[in-house]
């Protein structure tokens, strides 16, 4: 649950302008800057955790992990986005096949 909350916090950041006037996101109501480290935090905590579940979600973990290097620069989240949708692919996949 936290890396879904993790990953839709980032989608919200990139999407506050549109949603400006007619959402209220995580983003809008608290702020970018809070938002970004809230999405972080939620997603490193998730990764421990499905680290902890299944030790071969350490692979899917590294791509959301390495995503967030660039959370505070990028201001749409482009990359980071994408290294954590790539990452949570990964992570669910470890989690359903690998897990005891």
């Amino acid at each position: 649950m936290l890396i879904i909350l993790g990953r839709e916090t980032l989608h919200d950041i990139a999407d506050a302008p549109v949603d400006l006037g007619y959402k209220k996101t995580i983003p809008l109501v608290l702020g970018d800057n809070f938002a970004r480290v809230a999405s972080a935090s939620a997603l490193i905590v998730g990764c421990v955790c499905a680290i902890i579940v299944s030790p071969i979600s350490i692979l899917g973990s590294l791509f959301i992990l390495w995503g967030l290097k660039d959370v505070l620069k990028d201001p749409r989240v482009v990359s980071v986005r994408k290294s954590v949708d790539v990452g949570l692919g990964l992570l669910v996949l470890g989690l359903v096949f690998f897990s005891g």
